[in-house]
Protein backbone atom coordinates (compact mmCIF):
# COMPACT_ATOMS: atom_id res chain seq x y z
CA UNK A 1 0.00 0.00 0.00
CA UNK A 2 1.65 3.63 -0.95
CA UNK A 3 0.61 5.88 1.11
CA UNK A 4 1.33 9.68 0.07
CA UNK A 5 1.59 13.10 2.65
CA UNK A 6 0.53 15.99 0.37
CA UNK A 7 -0.29 19.30 2.19
CA UNK A 8 -0.67 22.96 0.36
CA UNK A 9 -0.43 26.97 1.65
CA UNK A 10 2.49 25.35 4.48
CA UNK A 11 -0.82 23.57 6.06
CA UNK A 12 -0.79 19.64 6.62
CA UNK A 13 -3.56 18.85 4.90
CA UNK A 14 -3.69 14.97 4.30
CA UNK A 15 -3.24 11.81 3.14
CA UNK A 16 -3.67 10.11 0.04
CA UNK A 17 -3.76 5.87 -0.11
CA UNK A 18 -3.47 3.69 -2.95
CA UNK A 19 -2.33 -0.24 -4.33
CA UNK A 20 0.54 0.15 -5.95
CA UNK A 21 -0.83 -3.63 -7.38
CA UNK A 22 -3.45 -2.18 -8.74
CA UNK A 23 -2.90 -0.77 -12.33
CA UNK A 24 -5.68 1.57 -11.93
CA UNK A 25 -5.29 2.41 -8.25
CA UNK A 26 -8.48 3.78 -5.93
CA UNK A 27 -7.25 7.10 -4.13
CA UNK A 28 -9.29 7.99 -1.01
CA UNK A 29 -8.67 10.57 2.02
CA UNK A 30 -8.43 9.21 4.90
CA UNK A 31 -9.53 12.28 6.46
CA UNK A 32 -11.36 15.63 5.72
CA UNK A 33 -8.58 17.91 4.46
CA UNK A 34 -8.06 20.56 6.99
CA UNK A 35 -6.89 23.37 4.38
CA UNK A 36 -9.52 26.00 3.86
CA UNK A 37 -9.42 29.23 2.04
CA UNK A 38 -9.11 30.91 5.47
CA UNK A 39 -5.55 29.19 6.13
CA UNK A 40 -4.28 29.40 2.80
CA UNK A 41 -4.91 33.63 2.89
CA UNK A 42 -3.46 34.32 5.97
CA UNK A 43 -0.42 32.08 5.57
CA UNK A 44 0.19 34.02 2.66
CA UNK A 45 -0.08 37.02 4.45
CA UNK A 46 1.74 36.17 7.36
CA UNK A 47 4.81 35.21 5.27
CA UNK A 48 4.45 39.13 4.14
CA UNK A 49 3.94 40.74 7.22
CA UNK A 50 6.93 41.64 10.09
CA UNK A 51 7.83 39.11 12.25
CA UNK A 52 5.94 39.51 15.67
CA UNK A 53 7.81 39.53 19.28
CA UNK A 54 6.44 37.17 21.88
CA UNK A 55 3.98 40.02 23.76
CA UNK A 56 2.61 40.28 20.68
CA UNK A 57 1.80 37.07 19.65
CA UNK A 58 0.70 35.90 23.27
CA UNK A 59 -1.62 38.87 23.61
CA UNK A 60 -2.91 38.01 20.07
CA UNK A 61 -3.44 34.57 20.91
CA UNK A 62 -5.64 36.05 24.30
CA UNK A 63 -7.91 37.78 21.50
CA UNK A 64 -11.83 37.30 21.17
CA UNK A 65 -11.51 37.31 17.41
CA UNK A 66 -10.07 33.90 16.15
CA UNK A 67 -8.49 34.99 13.07
CA UNK A 68 -6.19 37.18 15.18
CA UNK A 69 -5.34 33.96 17.37
CA UNK A 70 -5.27 32.10 13.98
CA UNK A 71 -2.80 34.44 12.36
CA UNK A 72 -0.84 34.89 15.51
CA UNK A 73 -0.68 30.69 15.50
CA UNK A 74 0.62 31.28 11.73
CA UNK A 75 3.50 33.38 12.99
CA UNK A 76 4.50 30.87 15.88
CA UNK A 77 4.68 28.14 12.96
CA UNK A 78 6.73 30.58 10.68
CA UNK A 79 9.01 31.37 13.50
CA UNK A 80 9.74 27.31 14.14
CA UNK A 81 9.88 26.73 10.35
CA UNK A 82 12.70 29.30 10.72
CA UNK A 83 14.55 27.36 13.33
CA UNK A 84 13.16 29.34 16.08
CA UNK A 85 11.45 26.06 17.90
CA UNK A 86 11.31 27.40 21.60
CA UNK A 87 9.99 25.87 24.41
CA UNK A 88 7.77 29.19 25.08
CA UNK A 89 6.14 28.45 21.63
CA UNK A 90 5.03 24.58 22.75
CA UNK A 91 3.22 26.12 25.94
CA UNK A 92 1.72 28.71 24.03
CA UNK A 93 -0.09 26.23 21.47
CA UNK A 94 -0.54 23.34 24.14
CA UNK A 95 -2.89 26.55 25.84
CA UNK A 96 -4.98 26.57 22.48
CA UNK A 97 -5.62 22.81 21.80
CA UNK A 98 -9.32 23.31 22.99
CA UNK A 99 -9.79 26.25 20.86
CA UNK A 100 -13.56 27.13 19.93
CA UNK A 101 -12.10 27.28 16.52
CA UNK A 102 -11.37 24.11 14.25
CA UNK A 103 -8.38 26.13 12.62
CA UNK A 104 -7.05 27.51 15.57
CA UNK A 105 -7.12 23.76 17.04
CA UNK A 106 -5.30 21.90 14.10
CA UNK A 107 -2.89 25.04 13.78
CA UNK A 108 -2.34 24.37 17.64
CA UNK A 109 -1.64 20.35 17.22
CA UNK A 110 0.65 21.24 14.47
CA UNK A 111 2.85 23.45 16.20
CA UNK A 112 2.72 21.02 19.14
CA UNK A 113 3.71 18.17 16.50
CA UNK A 114 7.53 19.75 15.80
CA UNK A 115 7.96 18.95 19.56
CA UNK A 116 7.83 15.15 18.92
CA UNK A 117 11.58 14.87 19.35
CA UNK A 118 12.75 16.69 22.20
CA UNK A 119 9.42 16.67 24.44
CA UNK A 120 7.72 13.15 24.30
CA UNK A 121 6.24 12.44 27.39
CA UNK A 122 4.44 16.20 27.58
CA UNK A 123 3.10 14.76 23.93
CA UNK A 124 2.07 12.01 25.33
CA UNK A 125 0.26 13.07 27.95
CA UNK A 126 -1.79 15.60 25.09
CA UNK A 127 -2.13 12.40 23.25
CA UNK A 128 -3.90 10.62 26.15
CA UNK A 129 -6.00 13.09 27.44
CA UNK A 130 -7.10 15.03 24.49
CA UNK A 131 -7.26 11.14 22.01
CA UNK A 132 -9.74 11.06 24.89
CA UNK A 133 -12.36 14.01 23.72
CA UNK A 134 -15.71 13.52 23.14
CA UNK A 135 -14.69 15.83 20.19
CA UNK A 136 -14.04 14.14 17.16
CA UNK A 137 -12.37 17.02 15.22
CA UNK A 138 -9.78 17.46 18.02
CA UNK A 139 -9.37 13.90 18.09
CA UNK A 140 -8.90 13.55 14.49
CA UNK A 141 -6.38 16.60 14.82
CA UNK A 142 -4.62 14.32 17.25
CA UNK A 143 -4.48 10.95 15.91
CA UNK A 144 -3.16 12.12 12.28
CA UNK A 145 -0.11 14.86 13.44
CA UNK A 146 0.65 13.37 17.10
CA UNK A 147 -0.27 9.86 17.57
CA UNK A 148 0.70 8.70 14.01
CA UNK A 149 4.29 9.82 14.43
CA UNK A 150 4.71 9.52 17.86
CA UNK A 151 6.28 6.31 17.36
CA UNK A 152 8.62 7.10 14.65
CA UNK A 153 10.34 9.58 16.44
CA UNK A 154 10.02 7.69 19.57
CA UNK A 155 10.13 4.06 18.41
CA UNK A 156 11.85 2.69 22.05
CA UNK A 157 8.61 3.39 23.66
CA UNK A 158 5.96 1.56 21.53
CA UNK A 159 5.66 -1.43 23.64
CA UNK A 160 5.62 0.29 27.29
CA UNK A 161 3.09 3.13 25.41
CA UNK A 162 1.35 0.27 23.57
CA UNK A 163 0.23 -1.42 26.75
CA UNK A 164 -1.27 1.62 28.05
CA UNK A 165 -3.24 2.62 25.17
CA UNK A 166 -4.40 -0.96 25.94
CA UNK A 167 -5.41 -0.18 29.48
CA UNK A 168 -6.93 2.49 28.96
CA UNK A 169 -9.57 1.01 25.92
CA UNK A 170 -10.29 -2.16 28.04
CA UNK A 171 -11.56 0.43 30.76
CA UNK A 172 -13.84 0.95 28.27
CA UNK A 173 -12.28 4.43 26.57
CA UNK A 174 -14.26 4.04 23.68
CA UNK A 175 -13.13 7.66 22.51
CA UNK A 176 -9.31 6.47 22.85
CA UNK A 177 -9.73 3.70 21.15
CA UNK A 178 -11.74 5.95 18.17
CA UNK A 179 -8.32 7.83 17.75
CA UNK A 180 -6.06 4.81 17.57
CA UNK A 181 -8.06 3.45 14.99
CA UNK A 182 -8.06 6.95 12.80
CA UNK A 183 -4.05 6.55 13.29
CA UNK A 184 -2.25 4.94 10.49
CA UNK A 185 0.73 4.09 11.08
CA UNK A 186 4.12 3.13 8.95
CA UNK A 187 4.96 -0.39 10.24
CA UNK A 188 5.40 -3.05 7.95
CA UNK A 189 2.65 -5.27 7.19
CA UNK A 190 3.70 -8.48 9.11
CA UNK A 191 6.05 -6.75 11.91
CA UNK A 192 5.47 -7.19 15.47
CA UNK A 193 4.45 -3.47 16.25
CA UNK A 194 1.31 -3.81 13.55
CA UNK A 195 0.31 -7.37 14.63
CA UNK A 196 -0.14 -5.33 17.91
CA UNK A 197 -1.72 -2.82 17.15
CA UNK A 198 -4.42 -4.95 14.75
CA UNK A 199 -4.73 -6.98 17.32
CA UNK A 200 -5.67 -4.07 19.99
CA UNK A 201 -8.26 -2.74 17.37
CA UNK A 202 -10.00 -6.12 16.74
CA UNK A 203 -10.00 -7.54 19.97
CA UNK A 204 -10.75 -4.50 22.27
CA UNK A 205 -13.45 -4.95 25.18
Amino acid sequence: MLRIKFSAGGQFSGWVSASSTDPKPFYTISYKSKVTTRIKKIWSEVEKEKRLSFKEIKTRLASRDSGIRLRALMHIRQRIEKGRCLSVFFDLATSCITDSDGDCRWQSVIIVGEYLHNKPEQIWKIIMQYGSSTDSDLRDAIATILLEKYFEHNPKTFYSKISILRQEIEKGNKALYDTLKTCWFNFEDGSMQSDMISDLLTNKK
